[in-house]
């Protein structure tokens, strides 16, 4: 039951978290702009991790640091690939090629870490594929299909798929080796995170300075954003070493699917199709297969 109701906020933070993040973001799109809210959504974090349990003082290793540091460089170069790739093609297929990064965890586990696989759950990840290119075509504008498909855009998004796979994987690993230093890990990710988008921010400001925008209502809708992501990055490392990778990364991330719909309906108005839908069920059926050891 405990773990039902943690699941539960974690959509509500996902929800939360997609409401803010769009009004947070909303106005000028380019880099320097992508980068700054970056920068400023690492920050909140990092000050608002220390309002979360346990509150215990947080204690740091050197054995500790690589993989956290590792996840916000992988982060802060996955933001620049994805912003790029939306910038000269279209920002649904974008977004749909990188939630495929569950699999990147999966794939370590089974070549790395002795982890295996039965057929079904082979099965059961195709079934998860099948349902994320659901959820793309019906929950998008058809708008966003216009724009041209070029090689540099098959790259850049390619690119960005595999540094968020990469960030996943550090995260898995993390959580096996280190789980008890949950804060910890989160808070070297946003220092990380920050401080590497920063020379991008102060470039702009000294060069660039009418690309960025800098508003309370953004400063406001970060600390929002910020906080959901704080919560449901404490709720998903905590059972991240508990499952079967093959069939918690696929499920969180469905989950997540499934509360960006539910709350873009709900908030921004926009429309779920009977294809998202239908997503919605071949994805449940997946997670089925996946969840038979």
């Amino acid at each position: 039951m405990q773990v039902i109701g943690l699941l539960a906020v974690f959509m509500l933070c996902k929800a939360v978290n997609t409401v803010t993040l769009k009004r947070a973001q909303t106005g000028k799109s380019c880099l320097s702009q992508h980068m700054l809210f970056t920068c400023l959504f690492c920050v909140c974090q990092g000050v608002l991790i220390f309002t979360l349990p346990p509150y215990t003082p947080m204690s740091f290793t050197w054995e500790r640091t690589g993989l956290p540091v590792l996840f916000g460089t992988f982060y802060v170069v996955y933001m620049i690939f994805t912003v790029m790739a939306m910038r000269i093609g279209p920002m649904s297929l974008t977004t749909i090629i990188g939630s495929f990064n569950p699999l990147f965890p999966v794939l370590a586990g089974l070549f790395f870490w002795g982890d295996s696989m039965r057929w079904w759950q082979i099965a059961g990840l195709v079934l998860f594929c099948a349902a994320l290119l659901l959820f793309n075509s019906g929950s998008y504008s058809e708008a966003d299909a216009k724009k041209p498909i070029t090689l540099k855009w098959v790259l850049f998004a390619l690119l960005g798929l595999a540094f968020s796979g990469f960030a996943v994987v550090c995260t898995r690993r993390y959580c096996d080796l280190f789980g008890g230093y949950i804060k910890e890990y989160l808070f070297l990710f946003h220092v990380t995170g920050a401080v590497l988008s920063l020379p991008f921010v102060v470039y702009a400001w000294f060069r660039r300075r009418d690309e960025l925008t800098l508003t309370r209502p953004m400063i406001g809708y970060s600390l929002g954003a910020a906080a959901a992501a704080d919560v449901s990055n404490v709720i998903f490392m905590l059972y991240a070493s508990a499952f079967d990778a093959a069939f918690y990364f696929p499920l969180m991330s469905v989950l997540g699917v499934a509360a960006v719909m539910l709350s873009s309906r709900i908030f921004l108005k926009e429309r779920v199709s009977r294809r998202a839908m239908l997503g919605i069920a071949v994805s449940a059926a997946a997670l089925a297969l996946l969840a038979i050891s």
